[in-house]
């Protein structure tokens, strides 16, 4: 196995090579959808197989309004909130709401088994972990019976696929203002302030960890030239 340096997201693969390919958690971090699918699909050998487990929910973990109030029918009393999108940093599930159609469209036809779940089990982890824990049999048996009757949309796909006959799934270039929207969303004053004294509380804990660890040290060298010093 050999690891290489480089943007995936426009990554050239030479065609009909591999016999297997893994895809697992790595293809909701990217932009340039497309071209990734579409360079995994003629990378595989005529017989080769493909392995993808991704999150495919919401952009930036953004819960629809019916999904979080489908849970709150489910969880009465459950104060259940998405993240602050500023807060669900980088290339973090930039583009993961297109990715199971991207994904159908690419392979659709070439799939032998795929299976989507996970609508109720990461909303509620993700926007009230204490309240998920104490609830977490009830969460897994609701995420099950949601999975199986398509209550909600799903939030996780895992599939096997084969190569298709398929060509690329059609793209659309984002303008520049999407980009900066998407990757470096605007953060409000309150949320900057906050994120600085968390900042600067933790180098306060680390100074102080140091000085400790220094002075154990100091104290330690000290003692020994003493012993010497005696002798």
């Amino acid at each position: 196995m050999q690891a290489r340096d480089g943007d995936l997201n426009f990554v050239r693969l030479p065609a009909s090579t591999y016999d297997f390919i893994l895809c697992h958690g790595s293809l909701h971090h990217l932009i340039n959808l497309e071209h990734v699918l579409h360079e995994v699909n003629q990378a595989l050998k005529p017989d080769g197989i493909l392995l993808i487990y991704e999150y495919v929910g919401e952009n930036r973990w953004q819960f629809t309004p019916e999904r979080l109030a489908k849970l709150c029918q489910w969880f009465p009393g459950v104060e259940l909130r998405s993240p602050p999108y500023w807060e669900v940093t980088g290339f973090e599930s930039v583009r993961s709401q297109d990715l199971l159609g991207l994904i159908q469209s690419q392979f659709g036809d070439s799939a032998v088994h795929s299976v989507s779940f996970g609508g109720v089990y990461f909303p509620m982890v993700t926007c009230n972990y204490p309240a998920a824990k104490r609830c977490m049999e009830r969460v897994i048996v609701l995420d099950e019976q949601a999975s199986r009757e398509g209550d909600l949309p799903p939030c996780y796909h895992m599939g096997v696929y084969r190569r298709s006959g398929r060509s690329a799934p059609e793209a659309r270039p984002w303008t520049d203002a999407e980009l900066r929207a998407r990757l470096a969303p605007h953060v409000p004053i309150p949320a900057r302030c906050r994120r600085g004294l968390q900042r600067c509380v933790a180098e306060a804990r680390r100074l102080v960890a140091l000085r400790t660890r220094v002075g154990r040290l100091f104290r330690r060298i000290s003692g020994a030239a003493g012993e010497k010093s005696c002798s």
